[in-house]
């Protein structure tokens, strides 16, 4: 092969490779930056969560997630997930919840937020403190889903003692 041939075929090779690469990225949505998390996070779970919408709250949850929160077994699966978000609704109004997003990773299907957070909790029978809020930190595992949606796989946060 001369090295004219070899030449035509590598700019043709490189040619089909490119095609084919944004064909590849045409079709994947792109992972959203870590500003988009932070929105993600907080309009998905912390303002669903405030207003007491335990189903909106829920919907940010993969069907298969899991909650990991202080002092109760782990909650596994949307239906317990939201199940645990209609009693902090009927028995408690959430008076404060400040998050500040520490951290963003995104990698492929997989992200995190990680961050602190600082809450009051009051009773809704009688509007009193009920000694659950305070000040923790948050781990959220982040899938994105087959439809391009991305969803909670893990909720984790503790309270600091």
């Amino acid at each position: 092969m001369s090295s004219r041939n070899i030449v035509g075929a590598c700019a043709i090779g490189s040619a089909l490779l490119t095609i084919v690469g944004l064909a590849g990225c045409a079709i994947a949505p792109p992972a959203p930056s870590p500003v988009d998390f932070e929105r993600l996070f907080k309009e998905r779970y912390v303002a669903p969560f405030v207003r007491g919408d335990a189903d909106g709250w829920a919907a940010a949850f993969a069907p298969n997630a899991v909650g990991l929160h202080d002092r109760r077994p782990a909650d596994v699966g949307q239906a317990a997930i939201a199940e645990f978000g209609k009693m902090v609704a009927t028995h408690l109004k959430i008076d404060r919840f400040d998050v500040t997003v520490e951290e963003v990773r995104v990698n492929g299907a997989w992200a995190y937020t990680r961050g602190s957070y600082s809450t009051r909790l009051l009773m809704r029978s009688d509007g009193k403190d009920s000694g659950l809020g305070g000040e923790g930190k948050f781990f959220i595992l982040w899938e994105r889903q087959g439809d391009g949606r991305w969803s909670i796989i893990v909720d984790m946060g503790n309270r600091k003692s």
